[in-house]
């Protein structure tokens, strides 16, 4: 009763605006981050020894543009770090999703198809403690994704509890939204099972520098941040823009 009571209490302030840009801004961008990331990787990435392109997301450590990839993860990690949800659960689930950015920005994977001098000397290291990182690298990886899909599945396809959210959300809206968040957590299911089978059947038989895992991990971050947008009502917004909510509440 007293997460509804919450539920209820934090929906009335973003229908007021009062908390419209704490929670619909951190929403789109966490959302914005997850989409642009592997544009950016791929777009500022300078060729090293005749491929710019890299195996995986995780291979951008080690390029130009490995500071980029770090950087966006620890403003991931962090707005989900802020994000508070409307429960404790989810709070939790937020903050397991952000540990697991952090974990994968600060514990690089192995470089074997990697072309350039590693950036981060720290972590520039082979043996034991490369190995050790590429373990906590891939555990990270997995609750942070798996996190999104709690996300995605459960807490984003909760019903409103608020009479007035919930009045406001026409049939239309309701299943757009509903199949979005839906369809973006089964991709990212999708992504995760076809990576597991890649590394179990195909990674031995892969010419290095193969980009599966690379579009397996794209695919599954726009997902991810499409349905955190969504969330955001950038898409299936269930009244004015919150955007248009925020100009006019600056007007007055």
């Amino acid at each position: 009763m007293n997460n509804l009571n919450a539920e209820i209490n934090h929906r009335t302030k973003e229908d007021e605006n009062q908390l419209v840009f704490s929670y619909m801004t951190l929403r789109n961008f966490i959302g914005f981050a997850g989409i642009f990331l592997p544009i950016a990787l791929l777009v500022f990435t300078k060729p090293e020894g005749g491929l710019a392109q890299q195996p995986s997301i995780s291979d951008y450590y080690y390029t130009n543009t490995g500071d980029v990839l770090v950087s966006v993860l620890c403003i991931m990690a962090t707005f989900l770090v802020t994000y508070n949800g409307y429960g404790f659960v989810e709070r939790l689930w937020a903050f397991a999703a952000a540990a697991g950015a952090l974990g994968v920005a600060f514990n690089p994977t192995n470089i074997k198809y990697n072309h350039v001098e590693p950036l981060y000397s720290a972590h520039a290291v082979r043996g034991p403690l490369l190995v050790w990182n590429t373990q906590l690298h891939l555990i990270s990886a997995l609750i942070f994704f798996v996190s999104l899909i709690v996300f995605s599945m459960y807490y984003f396809n909760k019903p409103p509890q608020n009479p007035h959210t919930a009045k406001k959300t026409t049939p239309a809206i309701a299943a757009g939204r509903k199949w979005t968040h839906y369809l973006c957590g089964s991709v990212m299911i999708g992504c995760i099972v076809w990576i597991g089978i890649y590394f179990m059947v195909w990674k031995e038989k892969a010419p290095p520098g193969n980009p599966t895992i690379f579009w397996c991990e794209s695919v599954a971050l726009w997902a991810f941040g499409i349905s955190w947008i969504t969330k955001g009502e950038t898409l299936w917004n269930r009244d004015t823009h919150y955007i248009k909510k925020g100009i006019q509440l600056l007007k007055k």
